[in-house]
């Protein structure tokens, strides 16, 4: 049982469930394999699994024959161990000093800076060490001035380096760019500096999801395949290959008339414009649905289309359903797996103004995950 939050009982029937497709993420998966070529996988589960659930994505790439899984933090590589992950853990982010200190671990680790790379060294030798360099995202990691400093720390030291890695600064837009270009020749010169050196890679990577899809011709032997795995993606046909995995279901737990000119929920920002039928759904912000759906957002209810009505508050929604033959206890998809729905994931980040992956990490830990 995952220690992050255990069940009371297996039998517990849940008002919100989260179901997992496993048939649409091995689709993914494929596709994955179809675009990397020769590159080798990586497969990232940070943040929850992108709101999918750690343990459950883990689980079902584990024997994928995938070289890594890429972790945010040491609690999350700590999780995947306790729940029985054999491919090797890579740790992206940072760790503190002082967790370093206190035991030995079996992951590899991302170094970003001369300090992190000096403690994971001294702390943990056992462990594979990647370096992340900073080629033009300006965000964490070494900068191309710091090369002679490393391999000569690498080299007298004898440092345990198995890779080296990058970010594309564009990953969430149209590639390439001349920025995008700019960092590839970056990263080229950063390689090409270890092998003057002598100092063996057996790991080289900055492709992730965006670059694979556009087909880049990036240096590198292996990709981080993130939100591809999880069918979301944008501005490119290749993504209208992929099938989003994750679906949000709730249920109707009360049903009441209103009249017209009468409102609904906090602030009273609704009105109704004549009587209404309305629905009650146990799920709101703290759950993870977005506030920003109150008044335009849409579930789903016996295939029909029902307006949310009113604000979301931290554990309910109210929902429209003067057209829908309906009761208590009748299943509603809050987010929709297929992509022509209203409620898609796709479809709800255009309407909050912001990308998949936030509207999918805001998906709470405690609203079980089934994988199907």
């Amino acid at each position: 049982m995952d220690v992050m939050f255990a069940w009371p009982r297996k039998k517990y029937e849940t008002l919100n469930t989260i179901y997992i497709y496993k048939d649409r993420l091995l689709h993914n998966f494929k596709k994955i394999q179809e675009w990397a070529g020769n590159k080798k996988i990586g497969i990232v589960v940070k943040s929850n699994g992108y709101g999918h659930g750690i343990i459950e994505i883990a689980k079902i790439v584990d024997n994928q024959n995938i070289e890594f899984i890429f972790a945010d933090s040491t609690y999350e590589a700590l999780r995947l161990k306790d729940a029985g992950i054999k491919t090797p853990i890579l740790i992206l982010g940072f760790t503190r000093p002082e967790n370093l200190q206190k035991k030995k671990y079996p992951f590899a680790f991302m170094a970003h800076s001369k300090e992190s790379l000096e403690t994971i060294h001294k702390t943990q030798p056992q462990s594979p060490i990647h370096l992340f360099f900073n080629t033009g995202m300006n965000r964490e990691g070494f900068d191309i001035d710091e090369l002679n400093w490393i391999t000569k720390f690498i080299t007298e030291k004898n440092a345990n380096i198995e890779g080296i890695a990058s970010h594309f600064a564009e990953a969430d837009y149209m590639m390439p760019t001349q920025l995008t270009h700019s960092q590839v020749d970056t990263f080229q010169k950063i390689i090409n500096h270890f092998e003057n050196k002598k100092i063996p890679l057996k790991y080289t990577y900055m492709d992730a999801s965006n670059s694979i899809v556009f087909g880049l011709e990036n240096p590198g032997n292996l990709i981080r395949a993130g939100r591809v795995l999880y069918g979301t993606g944008k501005d490119h046909p290749k993504y209208e290959e992929l099938k989003p995995a994750l679906e949000l279901v709730s249920r109707i737990v009360q049903i009441r008339t209103i009249r017209a000119g009468e409102t609904v929920g906090y602030a009273s920002n609704f009105r109704a414009p004549t009587d209404m039928k309305i629905a009650l759904i146990p799920i709101g912000y703290q759950e993870g649905l977005e506030r920003r759906l109150s008044n335009k957002g849409f579930m789903i209810v016996d295939g029909t289309i029902c307006n949310i009505v009113g604000n979301i508050s931290m554990n309910y929604s109210t929902i429209n359903i003067s057209h829908v033959e309906a009761k208590v206890g009748d299943e509603v998809i809050v987010y929709s797996k297929e992509k022509s729905d209203p409620n898609s994931l796709a479809q709800t980040a255009k309407l909050c103004n912001t990308i998949e992956h936030e509207i999918l990490t805001r998906l709470n830990h405690t609203v079980r995950r089934i994988v199907k």
